[in-house]
């Protein structure tokens, strides 16, 4: 019904804005069979749809019924009018069996689909186009008595107004009984100003949505002018300038570039700068899709390779705990997670799992889960050994130091510490818990409570891990920066269309790809001699670099493509965000589409777009969520949401 009505409103600019005069009439009628066509397609499904529909969307469907027939009715009248310098005059009135008076034709040996009656069930916004459809069609016919005009009179009414009567069984008493239930001058007249009033804002650049809000208005305002409500000058300033307020930015900043330097603007003025300014949309639209590159094959674009952990449908094949052979998983055995992180890792090795994701069908050069939470290294949580904590090391700092991953050992002693936090639970308790933030402490509820002072108080505060663990909460003392994330769509070499993780960083002079990210779409890397300054004057060398087509996903409504030259480097930027933080009570309105729908939860980053991407990327709308909140801003991917999270996150008891 949605396809009937779009192109029933394309129908009805092509027929306002043609010229009788210098084109041909054969167009119009072509036009006018098309619409009885239509017409009957879409009573055809108006019928299966109310019988398939629940009772609360009836009246939904009631509305576009309205709708569709009224632009019906304005493109047969526009027809009609045009056609009629060019038509003879009816050499004989429309007969019985006709039941309506049709459109004169220049092509009498074309037979016209026949138009069913109007029905009317009762609800005032549908009488004044019912009252209009069968004044033309049944009680302006000179051919029928008043007693076929009340049998057909009687066939029309349906639902709550099929029962209704009159003081006397005569077509006259009853059509002027309806007229003074139904014809409430004064609702109808409320009903159409709200809707003016209450049209939405145009959020994007479109061609379709134009159409509907010039249909929305042009509706109305015939349903007000049957009422005897015609423009006036005031009236008509005021419906410019609400439009106009309703337009989206690019499309408002072109009307006031029409219209400047003019005292008062039109309706029609305005009503021919958005009919062209539809055209220049849809010409532009289409020329995009005869030129947008579709990559190979062009399914895959549309449904993206999803990538799951190999744990996850290999063990459910072998389900039974490898340890000790339950009907549980490996990382949920007590037996295995009441030993020490030395003995887990030795019995993994045993047992011949993947020491990453615990599988029996790979190693872990082949494990395409996630890395450790703790260090970022290829082996899985449980199995992160931190030398600090009793028992989980060997007497020899030497030795321990030795098993310490190389990045770890060159922190700081406080880094180390921070390292090694998830040791600090119960085998019982371990679970993924948020990193803490860079700003993090660990507070002892017992030991804090201690007022001392002088050094016996640091030495209180510090927590000291026992053979019993303590339980240790994280407070986070300030907020945290959220940068731009993003979810897109990368093609690999073989044509597939995977989903990445990316972050937009406009301070970035070039844009970088994860080695794993690069190895996992099998892109071709060709050599590069870069040297990368960070901060500190710190220097890292790349000697790789890629190109790739970047998709935007699906649902975004101006689906878009970019090809991007990467620089490939092991490791881009640690999960974003520092820590995961709680945006339940942020209102987010519902017609924002969000490039990533959990940007407030630490994920790995395998992309980041530099600041040529950025440019290209990044739209100009924005959208503030409020006071200490971050910015939204739309971009091609859609929305991403960056700035400051100022608020003190309480992290739960470890």
């Amino acid at each position: 019904m949605k396809a009937l009505h779009t192109r029933a409103g394309k129908i009805l600019i092509y027929v306002q804005s043609f010229d009788v005069d210098k084109e041909d009439s054969l167009q119009l009628e072509t036009r006018r069979d098309a619409v009885f066509e239509m017409r009957q397609t879409f009573l055809e499904t108006e019928q299966k749809l109310f019988g398939l529909s629940k009772e609360e969307e009836l009246d939904g469907i009631s509305m576009q019924s309205e709708e569709f027939f009224d632009l019906v009715t304005e493109i047969l009248y526009q027809i009609a009018r045009k056609l009629k310098p060019l038509s003879n005059p009816p050499e004989a009135k429309p007969s019985l069996d006709s039941r309506i008076a049709t459109v004169p034709s220049s092509a009498p040996t074309i037979r016209l689909p026949e138009i069913s009656l109007p029905k009317f069930n009762g609800h005032y916004d549908q009488w004044i186009y019912f009252r209009n459809q069968f004044n033309h069609l049944v009680r302006r016919n000179e051919a029928l008595n008043d007693h076929q005009r009340l049998h057909y009179l009687r066939s029309c009414l349906v639902g709550e107004a099929e029962n209704f009567e009159s003081s006397e069984e005569s077509f006259s008493s009853l059509w002027k009984a309806l007229e003074q239930e139904f014809e409430n001058r004064r609702w109808l007249v409320d009903n159409h100003l709200a809707e003016l009033f209450q049209i939405k804002r145009l959020e994007f650049e479109s061609a379709n949505d134009l159409h509907q809000l010039l249909n929305v208005v042009q509706r109305n305002l015939r349903g007000l002018s049957s009422l005897k409500l015609n423009l006036e000058p005031l009236s008509e300033a005021m419906l410019v300038h609400v439009v106009a307020s309703r337009l989206d930015g690019d499309t408002h900043k072109a009307f006031e570039s029409h219209v400047v330097g003019q005292s008062s603007v039109k309706w029609s003025e305005m009503v021919d700068f958005l009919l062209n300014r539809c055209r220049i949309l849809e010409n532009l639209e289409q020329e995009r899709k005869q030129t947008r590159v579709h990559p190979k094959p062009v399914g895959a674009r549309l449904q993206p390779k999803v990538l799951v952990s190999a744990t996850r449908d290999e063990e459910k094949r072998n389900f039974g705990c490898f340890n000790c052979t339950g009907s549980h998983y490996i990382n949920e055995c007590r037996s295995f997670l009441a030993l020490p992180v030395k003995q887990r890792f030795q019995r993994v090795k045993d047992l011949k799992l993947c020491i990453n994701c615990f599988s029996n069908r790979h190693i872990v050069a082949n494990c395409k889960s996630g890395t450790c939470k703790s260090c970022g290294q290829r082996n899985n949580t449980l199995l992160h050994f931190d030398p600090k904590i009793p028992g989980e090391g060997t007497s020899s700092q030497s030795s321990a130091s030795s098993v310490r991953p190389r990045a770890i050992q060159n922190k700081p002693e406080q880094d180390r510490d921070r390292v090694g936090l998830c040791a600090l639970t119960s085998p019982d308790a371990v679970r993924e818990q948020p990193a803490p933030g860079p700003e993090a402490r660990l507070v002892d509820p017992a030991l804090d409570s201690k007022k001392t002072s002088g050094p016996a108080a640091s030495e209180d505060r510090s927590v000291e891990p026992k053979s019993s663990p303590k339980k240790v909460q994280l407070i986070s003392t300030s907020g945290q920066a959220l940068l731009h994330t993003a979810i897109v769509y990368v093609q690999g070499s073989n044509g597939e269309v995977q989903e990445c993780r990316a972050v937009l960083d406009s301070c970035a002079m070039t844009s970088f790809m994860t080695t794993a990210c690069a190895q996992r779409l099998r892109l071709k890397t060709f050599p590069a001699s870069v040297s990368i300054v960070g901060f500190g004057g710190a220097g890292h060398g790349i000697t790789e670099a890629a190109v790739a087509h970047v998709f935007s996903k699906p649902s975004v409504i101006e689906h878009q493509e970019v090809v991007v030259e990467f620089l490939v480097a092991p490791c881009i930027v640690n999960r974003l965000p520092l820590r995961s933080f709680d945006i339940s009570s942020w209102i987010i309105p519902e017609w924002i589409d969000l490039a990533d729908p959990h940007f407030n939860q630490p994920e790995k980053i395998d992309i980041l777009f530099g600041i040529v991407e950025w440019d290209k990327m990044m739209l100009s709308q924005t959208y503030k969520l409020g006071d200490e909140l971050p910015t939204l801003r739309r971009t091609i991917f859609g929305w991403v949401a960056g700035g400051p999270v100022n608020e003190e996150v309480s992290y739960p008891t470890l």
